[in-house]
């Protein structure tokens, strides 16, 4: 498992990547600085199209997800699940006592690595 960290001027919050192909492109990317703005289902941030495996896609996410679909984070803050249909990423979760995280968007948010917990075999 990958741990991150999100921080701005004002805090920071952490969240876990998913053992995934997409989350650990995604984490490959990092350190890097985002802009999240509010959208209907949270906040979302433009980032780079990812490599991701088909068979892990859902049709789901809830509140706290991180979602990275067509080259978009997502920062689920809807209270209950949302669904859509193919090629949504779930690429990991805020952690617990998240509600403060929210707090943290709509300003530049740095991202980066704090944690990293080697996958077995390698």
């Amino acid at each position: 498992m990958v741990r991150i960290q999100i921080a701005n001027q004002t805090g920071t919050a952490e969240a876990l990547l998913n053992d995934t192909v997409a989350a650990r492109d995604f984490a490959r990317r990092l350190p890097c600085t985002l802009v999240a703005v509010p959208v209907e289902d949270g906040y979302e941030a433009v980032t780079a199209k990812g490599c991701y495996d088909p068979m892990e896609s859902v049709d789901h996410f809830a509140s706290g997800d991180l979602v990275w679909s067509g080259g978009k984070l997502l920062f689920c803050a809807r209270e209950r699940a949302v669904r859509r249909p193919g090629g949504i990423m779930v690429i990991g979760h805020m952690k617990a006592g998240g509600a403060s995280w929210q707090k943290l968007m709509g300003e530049k948010l740095s991202l980066a690595v704090i944690h990293e917990t080697s996958r077995k075999g390698e």
